[in-house]
């Protein structure tokens, strides 16, 4: 039996790229192919935050033991490390090395 599905947008860069992932307080976060990480209600399907990266991502979504979401995202032609806390806030952004 179906709970709920979300549709991400119309355009097929909306769509997501990636298997979502779900957190120990059931939030469904989720990468979408536009750039933006989403967090989802497991219970309901209500959109709870949705995080702009400013570029495309790389890399699967990474769950921490504290909730934060860990993602890998080009921008221009950097490469970066995104930390997003549990709230959809911005935590931390590494550049990584050339050649990673």
């Amino acid at each position: 039996m179906k709970k709920w599905e979300f549709w991400t947008g119309a355009s097929s860069e909306a769509n997501p790229r990636q298997s979502p992932v779900v957190g120990a307080d059931g939030t469904v976060r989720v990468a979408t192919g536009g750039g933006q990480i989403m967090a989802l209600d497991g219970s309901s399907g209500i959109v709870k935050w949705v995080y702009p990266t400013g570029g495309t991502i790389w890399s699967p979504l990474i769950l921490g033991a504290d909730g934060s979401t860990y993602v890998g995202v080009d921008v221009g032609n950097r490469r970066q490390l995104v930390a997003i806390d549990g709230s959809g806030g911005r935590r931390w952004v590494s550049l990584l090395e050339e050649g990673f």
